[in-house]
Order: structure tokens, then C-alpha cells, then sequence
């Protein structure tokens, strides 16, 4: 059934891609449009606060972010912090400060791998995706590079998690281009498709996210595009090289 599903629906990835654009332009612009128009109406600004109701995140807010919990929930919390700390992280720490004081790991590595970990068990449920037919894998990828950070967008509470999934709609925008760019490349390496997917994987981790944002900044800065204090000359960066 599945298999069906995907096979009738295949530009559902490019349609989300395109829906994700398009919503993007509606955050933008909708507020500035609804204050005008509250202008043009002659409404006092205390009394038509009202159009606040209408923003696009307080409509998400509302009537899409249960749902997308829903999901997550069911697919990316199939156990829960306690058992997986108590079963899983809690051992491997041992084996990995083991490892530490052998000298055969050093501590970033080790804090680098229990963050991995503690990533996968959010992930848990989407392995078999990587062993099953190419058609069916595009399902994970869909919910890996949008659904799972959407919900984590949407449930972020402080200013560093809120800014951490802002830079990963930025990166999540340039991996979008980069793959489609590269699709007919794609088509002749096998199980391309599970490779897509294990990236995405790999790009909702924090550490990645903040480690590939600051790439991209500096690149930006480099050639302009951002203020700030360029540390590269432009032969020196990776769009040149």
C-alpha cells in the first residue's frame, strides 16, 4: 500500500519543497499586509489587535502543532528519555569514558558520539527505512526533513533552541537546492535514495546543525552577503574552492 502510495504521489517531496517556499513568503508578508489594511480601515490600533488571530504562526500555532506532536510522538518517542539514559546512553558512556582513558578517544569525540546517541532515539523507528525499496525510503525522508523539525520548530522554547532550528531551515534550504541540482548525479549511484535519507538524518542533529550553519555564515560574510568580521579571503572558501 505504501509502495503504491509513493509511486502514485512521487513529486510529493517537490510539491512540500514548493508548500515550504510558499509559506515562508506568506510569514513574511501577511503581517505587514494585515497592518495596513487595519490602516486603511481607520481602526484604532489598540482596538484592532484582533488581527493578531491571523498571523501565520498563531494559525500553525493552533491548528497544526498538535497534530505534527501527534506524530512525533508516535514515531520519533517509541521509548522514553528514563529507559533509553537507564538501557542505552548510561552504558555507553562507560564504554566511552573507557575508551577516553585509554587515550583511544579523545573528550570532544566522546561528547560528539553520546550526542549522536542520544539523537538516535528519535530515529529508532526510521531504520528500517534504510534497508527498504527506494520508493518507500522517500516516505522517511519526507518526515526527516520536514515533519521531525517541524514539530521540534514549533515545541522550541528559549532563544538558543528557537535560533538552532531557524539555522536549520537555512541549511535544510540548501541541501533542498543542492540534492535537486544533483539529482541526475544521483541516479547513478546505488541506493542513492538511502544515502538522501541518512543525511537528513544526520542534519537534525544539533551539533551538525550549528557546525554547518557557521560554514555558511562565514561563507556569506566572506563575500558580503552578511555583516560581520570575515576571517577567509574569498579564494579561501569553499564556494571558490
Amino acid at each position: 500500500v505504501v509502495l503504491r502510495w509513493t509511486l502514485q504521489y512521487s513529486n510529493l517531496s517537490l510539491i512540500m519543497a514548493e508548500t515550504k517556499f510558499l509559506f515562508f513568503v506568506w510569514l513574511f508578508v501577511m503581517e505587514p499586509l494585515l497592518v495596513e489594511y487595519q490602516r486603511y480601515l481607520g481602526v484604532d490600533k489598540k482596538d484592532g489587535e484582533n488581527w493578531k488571530d491571523f498571523v501565520p504562526l498563531t494559525l500553525i500555532k493552533r491548528a497544526i502543532r498538535p497534530r505534527l506532536l501527534e506524530i512525533q510522538t508516535a514515531i520519533s518517542e517509541p521509548v522514553s528519555k528514563e529507559i533509553w539514559q537507564r538501557f542505552i546512553h548510561s552504558k555507553a558512556h562507560r564504554v566511552l569514558n573507557l575508551l577516553v582513558a585509554l587515550q583511544f578517544l579523545t573528550e570532544d569525540w566522546c561528547d560528539y558520539l553520546l550526542q549522536i546517541l542520544e539523537e538516535c532515539r528519535s530515529l529508532l523507528l526510521l531504520l528500517p527505512f534504510l534497508v527498504l525499496p527506494s520508493p518507500i525510503t522517500r516516505v522517511g525522508i519526507l518526515y526527516v526533513q520536514f515533519l521531525l523539525p517541524s514539530a521540534r520548530s514549533l515545541h522550541a522554547r528559549g532563544r538558543i533552541i528557537e535560533v538552532l532550528y531557524l539555522q536549520y531551515w537555512v541549511l535544510n534550504n540548501i541541501l533542498t537546492v543542492a540534492v535537486s541540482l544533483g539529482s541526475w548525479f544521483l541516479w547513478f549511484i546505488p541506493f542513492s535514495t538511502q544515502i538522501i535519507f541518512a543525511m537528513w538524518c544526520y542534519m537534525t542533529f544539533p551539533r551538525t546543525i550549528t557546525q554547518y550553519y557557521a560554514i555558511v555564515e562565514m561563507e556569506l560574510i566572506t563575500f558580503g552577503i552578511l555583516s560581520g568580521n570575515a576571517e577567509l579571503d574569498v579564494q579561501e572558501t569553499l564556494t571558490i574552492q
